[in-house]
């Protein structure tokens, strides 16, 4: 049987229907009035052939009407969906509710704004300012064969999904929709999410103001992100066990990202699977080429302990030294040296920091993650996307978010690079900034003291 119900077959045989009822009415009022003739009691039985001819005459009148609606609500979108919702149901051998208790209270208002936000991580004039934002993306148009969802309806879908690590049949029953349907819209609002907020990416404040709240919060000067990375847990494609399986015992693909003091993401690469190292995943990347080419940054400069530098990355010992990326002295034997690694794994925290909230928030990097391999990089994308806007709209992150996360789910790090194909050039003058900066805070220290 097609699986569209054809509305001239539905009206062929709802008006056969109506006929069954009519000869009904009619030879049920024949043996009412010969009941009448033969009957003893002929007032009485009368009275109550009357009242069953007139109940009868009623329920065509009923039918009639019913049978109009029916007419033209076909002519509508909503008709055949409802139509095509029943007999999947039917097939399914249960009916699933058109709406479940959560998306009845979210669109009755019942939600307290503390439920709203443990529900979608974020308040509720959030969430509606994501749904005006994406609906370009979201918004269909209704045809005679579907009724789209709405767009909050959508959005409530992806979020919940993202915020949560629960099973994507959960979410759609959740959302009272089946759960490929559930699938199609997560996806589909991750993707607008990447389309519509791209721009968040970007730096939103100066870049001179950057470097100047990570010397106030952490006294790195110069310093225009802390770089770091993470392993994000996904399901292995098949045949692929080698190249996704890393060095904490799981499969993963690598988030590089560069954070700013606001926690807020500027640089996002993700791609490299579980067993690249990090500094692989350097080498691939944007980032890399044009920090070596050195266009990462606007020409600002800065008499730095002698010497005049541009803005700089910090990174932990899993990245190579560069121009324009600190890592830690690997044997420090002088106290200057103790103190360019304090300041600089202190400023190197923001990263770590960024990492926790982002996980803490968006639940679903927490577990495997809700796609396979090949979509996980717009997911985490996305995730980071939401992760700046929440920052930009001032959204609390509570501290319990954070509090229940696992150590290994929140920043794991590398092992010591191992460059041997490490350019050279690029090492010494990586170097001449290190030996600038850590003259120059040998000094800041001195003046501390005195």
């Amino acid at each position: 049987m097609s699986p569209v119900i054809s509305k001239f077959h539905f009206m062929e045989q709802a008006q056969q229907g109506l006929q069954l009822l009519a000869q009904a009415a009619l030879q049920m009022g024949a043996t009412a009035a010969t009941f009448v003739a033969e009957s003893e009691e002929a007032e009485k039985t009368a009275a109550l052939a009357q009242t069953m001819q007139a109940n009868l005459n009623q329920a065509i009148i009923h039918t009639q009407r019913t049978l109009e609606l029916i007419s033209s609500l076909l002519i509508e979108p909503q008709m055949p969906a409802v139509f095509q919702s029943l007999r999947r149901s039917a097939h399914r051998g249960s009916a699933f509710p058109t709406h479940s208790r959560l998306w009845r209270d979210l669109r009755a208002g019942r939600l307290d704004p503390q439920c709203w936000r443990q529900t979608f991580r974020m308040s509720k004039e959030t969430f509606y300012y994501i749904c005006d934002q994406l609906t370009p993306y979201l918004q269909h148009e209704a045809t005679q064969m579907k009724l789209p969802l709405s767009v909050p309806r959508k959005v409530a879908i992806g979020l919940y999904h993202l915020a949560s690590p629960v099973p994507l049949r959960c979410v759609a029953e959740l959302f009272g929709v089946g759960r490929s349907t559930a699938g199609h819209t997560f996806h589909e609002v991750v993707d607008a999410i990447c389309m519509g907020f791209r721009h968040l990416l970007e730096n939103q404040c100066d870049l001179e103001e950057v470097m100047e709240m990570f010397w106030a919060r952490h006294s790195f000067p110069m310093c225009a992100g802390a770089i770091g990375s993470t392993h994000i847990e996904v399901r292995c494609p098949k045949g692929q066990e080698k190249d996704y399986w890393n060095q904490h015992q799981y499969f993963s693909v690598i988030l590089q990202a560069v954070a700013d003091p606001r926690l807020r993401f500027s640089q996002v690469f993700v791609g490299s699977s579980g067993s690249s190292h990090d500094s692989h995943m350097l080498e691939a990347s944007q980032l890399c080429q044009k920090g070596n080419l050195g266009n990462l940054f606007p020409p600002i400069h800065k008499e730095i302990g002698g010497q005049t530098i541009g803005p700089v990355l910090v990174g932990d010992e899993a990245y190579p030294l560069r121009e324009w990326l600190m890592v830690p002295c690997h044997h420090p034997a002088t106290p200057e040296e103790l103190c360019f690694n304090e300041r600089l794994s202190s400023a190197q925290e923001t990263i770590d920091q960024a990492f926790r909230q982002l996980r803490g928030r968006w639940q679903c990097l927490l577990a495997k993650a809700p796609c396979r391999a090949e979509r996980i990089g717009k997911v985490i994308t996305g995730c980071c996307l939401l992760h700046n806007l929440c920052i930009d709209r001032g959204e609390v992150f509570p501290h319990e978010w954070d509090s229940g996360l696992q150590p290994r789910c929140c920043i794991e790090r590398s092992q010591t690079a191992e460059w041997p194909a490490d350019d050279e050039a690029q090492r010494k003058m990586g170097q001449q900034v290190r030996q600038a900066i850590i003259r120059y805070l040998a000094l800041d220290a001195q003046q501390d003291r005195e």
